[in-house]
């Protein structure tokens, strides 16, 4: 499938993104650690990789006109998000510039969450990404070595689909948010699906060494053992997070900032929405 010219230069403008996203990163983890070694307090502007990037591109002129401030997103483990919004009309090519995107990303493993907003998108975009013969799981194929695992949310998988596969988990968007209901809170329940990322349910210190690299995990009661849950899963993956059609989620300021806490409690290393008016304020 050939690039429209825009979507082109959109995939150009992601590329120098994350270029400038791997610098920052690396002074900021240099940084960080010649801090840690001379005793002295770290502060937040050095953690915060995404934001340095993004103002260095923006002195360069590599930032959108009327992109506005940059707009923070911390998760539930205290890191910065780096996130990307690609500008798209309804029907003009989000899903091809999703799938382009994380081919460029350079990670031909780990864990990938379509988060799409209706059950018709939801549809559209797993009779895509399902057809091995269709342009978008080619370019998926492509990122990952042809090793794509195509997953949906009741779909069990091990520590070593997602250390040897492009692992990509098609969600609805209420299945990320806390709400009331039998379908929305199924992802937080202790499942027992995923025994190969997780210490044993007797393993005391092995539950101890997992919290503490990972405190936010959630416990099935205070002080009790880890959550064998979907939820906790992808907060020991750190996947990357793509929003398809985002803005159908933004709404009141109420209901803009519940969205984005949802997505943020996930722990993602990064995330990108396809939006045709994006929130410039979240």
């Amino acid at each position: 499938m050939e690039l429209k010219e825009y979507q082109t230069r959109a995939l150009e403008a992601f590329s120098r993104w994350l270029a400038a996203l791997g610098e920052a990163r690396r002074e900021s983890a240099a940084g960080t650690e010649a801090l840690r070694q001379a005793g002295v307090d770290v502060p937040a502007d050095l953690r915060n990789y995404p934001k340095s990037a993004w103002g260095k591109l923006a002195q360069a002129g590599g930032v959108a006109g009327g992109s506005g401030n940059y707009a923070e997103r911390t998760a539930d483990a205290g890191f910065p998000i780096p996130h990307a919004c690609f500008k798209v009309p309804t029907g003009d090519g989000k899903t091809l510039l999703a799938a382009a995107a994380l081919e460029r990303l350079n990670r031909p493993a780990g864990l990938t969450l379509w988060i799409t907003p209706t059950r018709a998108i939801y549809q559209q975009t797993r009779i895509a990404l399902y057809n091995r013969e269709h342009p978008y799981r080619q370019m998926l194929e492509r990122a990952s070595g042809g090793r794509v695992k195509m997953l949906e949310k009741d779909d069990p998988f091990t520590a070593a689909d997602v250390a040897h596969y492009l692992c990509v988990m098609l969600l609805m968007l209420p299945a990320a948010n806390r709400q009331k209901g039998k379908e929305f809170l199924r992802m937080f329940r202790d499942s027992g699906r995923y025994p190969t990322l997780f210490p044993d349910s007797d393993d005391v210190l092995g539950d101890g060494r997992l919290l503490h690299d990972y405190p936010d995990l959630e416990c099935t009661s205070e002080g009790g053992p880890v959550k064998h849950s979907l939820f906790n899963v992808f907060k020991l993956l750190r996947p990357v997070v793509v929003l398809d059609e985002a803005h159908k989620a933004y709404g009141k300021a109420a209901a803009a900032q519940e969205f984005v806490r949802s997505i943020n409690r996930l722990d993602p290393s990064l995330v990108i929405e396809l939006s045709a008016t994006p929130n410039r304020s979240m």
